[in-house]
């Protein structure tokens, strides 16, 4: 998963997580978790991310369906735990938590709102620790829902458009 798939998940509904390290596969949580029904209406939907450490917007087209959008909520990165998740049907927030392959961590907080089917904003505030330095940056992502019809875009895939 790249990381502006990760974003993207990020702003429909608390990550599959911050692009892993190691390029492994997530982890799957217990067949008897469940993930609740998609809050926001499936098909293409284009997010603008802004960091603060670019200050350069990247603009994403994603498919979600309501496969995608299982999958996505049920995958965690090796090495990322998330706690304090606290999920209304409008909103869910957590703080994230992960131990990099080169030997860094991230932690932080994710906030994500969805006043309505076709609208997500998302605030993830990350501090990276790497070799002794540390490194904070917050990633800002307005999401619309664009049409029913993905086009060329595959379930559960992003492409950058700008």
């Amino acid at each position: 998963m790249t990381l502006s798939e990760v974003l993207f998940v990020a702003a429909l509904l608390l990550p599959s997580a911050i692009q892993t390290q190691n390029g492994k596969a997530p982890v799957t949580p217990p067949a008897d978790t469940k993930v609740a029904a998609p809050p926001i209406k499936m098909g293409l939907w284009e997010a603008t991310v802004t960091n603060t450490l670019t200050q350069k917007p990247l603009k994403t087209r994603s498919c979600i369906t309501p496969d995608s959008y299982e999958d996505a909520m049920a995958h965690i990165p090796p090495g990322c735990t998330v706690s304090n998740k606290t999920q209304t049907s409008t909103s869910i927030s957590g703080d994230l938590s992960c131990n990099l392959q080169h030997g860094g961590t991230t932690t932080g907080h994710i906030d994500v709102e969805m006043p309505d089917s076709t609208t997500v904003r998302s605030k993830i505030d990350l501090k990276v620790n790497v070799q002794g330095q540390s490194v904070p940056m917050t990633l800002t992502t307005d999401s619309h829902f664009v049409s029913a019809d993905c086009g060329d875009i595959a379930p559960g895939q992003a492409k950058v458009i700008q």
